[in-house]
């Protein structure tokens, strides 16, 4: 999986967060994780110093609860940080 690109990752996550009740995720958590990915998938990503630091805290917070949701935020955290956003 970590040849995928940070767009399939991105897009694995949206699948995850669209399916939030099944997951366990409340609305509040759901709404945070949308927030994040809109960030992530916008043209101006490369222009936002704090996203990378956004998807760690986050991946942190949700690590207890939710562990495949912040394993992962840190997969798409470290391959947008690979492609320099």
């Amino acid at each position: 999986m970590p040849n995928r690109p940070a767009g399939d990752h991105l897009e694995g996550l949206r699948a995850r967060v669209a399916a939030g009740g099944e997951h366990g995720l409340t609305p509040a958590e759901h709404e945070e994780l949308q927030r994040l990915l809109d960030r992530a998938g916008r043209d101006g990503a490369r222009d936002d110093p704090g996203l990378a630091e956004s998807l760690e805290e986050a991946a942190l917070r949700f690590e207890a609860r939710h562990p495949s949701v912040s394993a992962a935020l840190r997969t798409v955290g470290v391959n947008l940080a690979n492609l320099g956003i």
